[in-house]
């Protein structure tokens, strides 16, 4: 279906390198993704529902492997963690049918709570930049919140 937008978000992530190809890894963060009108079938008729946001915070922790030595490398990274979620149910329109109401108006009504995920990313190291793309999906029982990222992260390397 199209239950699906386009987002951005902020990560810190603190990383220890624990021998020249491992380390282990914290990050904490906050996600947006903005909401859209998409066409949904309820009720036996299409209409059209507008979906306001998501966000998230996560906390996850991890581990990552470094293929190569040097300033240059490929590297797999694994993370897993809670996350904590606020948003905004849809709202359903007033369903008539030859001038009789069939299914009354559902509105709007904020949700939250929290979902444990895990995040596997594969990425190219160069000195101070990072290029990476993951996958985000949760271990919810009764929703699917998956997310796919591409990052761009600047490392900041104490001397």
């Amino acid at each position: 279906n199209d239950k699906y937008g386009l987002g951005y978000g902020l990560m810190q992530q603190y990383e220890y390198l624990l021998w020249s190809h491992l380390s282990i890894m914290e990050s904490f963060g906050f996600n947006m993704i903005n909401g859209k009108k998409v066409n949904e079938f309820y009720e036996n008729q299409n209409v059209t529902v507008d979906y306001e946001y998501f966000r998230s915070v996560p906390l996850q922790i991890g581990a990552g492997f470094y293929f190569g030595e040097g300033q240059s490398t490929f590297f797999i990274l694994f993370k897993g963690g809670i996350s904590w979620f606020w948003s905004v149910s849809p709202a359903y329109p007033e369903i008539v049918v030859n001038g009789n109401v069939v299914k009354e108006a559902i509105p709007r009504k904020e949700t939250n709570g929290s979902f444990g995920f895990f995040t596997p990313k594969i990425g190219w190291q160069f000195k101070h930049l990072q290029l990476t793309l993951a996958y985000q999906g949760s271990v919810k029982k009764d929703a699917q919140i998956n997310v796919f990222n591409i990052g761009v992260a600047y490392n900041v390397i104490k001397p």
